[in-house]
């Protein structure tokens, strides 16, 4: 019983920084590129590289300029130890 209140605990707090964040309450930017965040950014440049529409490094470019340099250096950390 205490694992499951363990996590409904900690989930409620994440519920409550959404809902902080969303409300522009001015939470701190979490500095670490989150799995989520790095799937999504290579989700969508194959999305967008397969419609052909633009070179692969524009693309790539426009997706990596929402994103901090923090962030975007452990992207590219992150996908050269993928593809070693």
């Amino acid at each position: 019983m205490t694992i499951i209140k363990k996590f409904l605990d900690q989930r409620a707090e994440g519920l409550a920084k959404e809902k902080k964040a969303n409300q522009g309450e001015g939470m701190e930017e979490d500095k670490n590129l989150t799995d989520d965040e790095f799937w999504g950014i290579l989700k969508q440049f194959k999305q967008e590289t397969r419609s052909g529409k633009k070179d692969a490094s524009e693309i790539l470019q426009e997706i990596l300029e929402q994103y901090p340099v923090s962030k975007i250096n452990q992207f590219a950390e992150r996908y050269t130890k993928l593809n070693k």
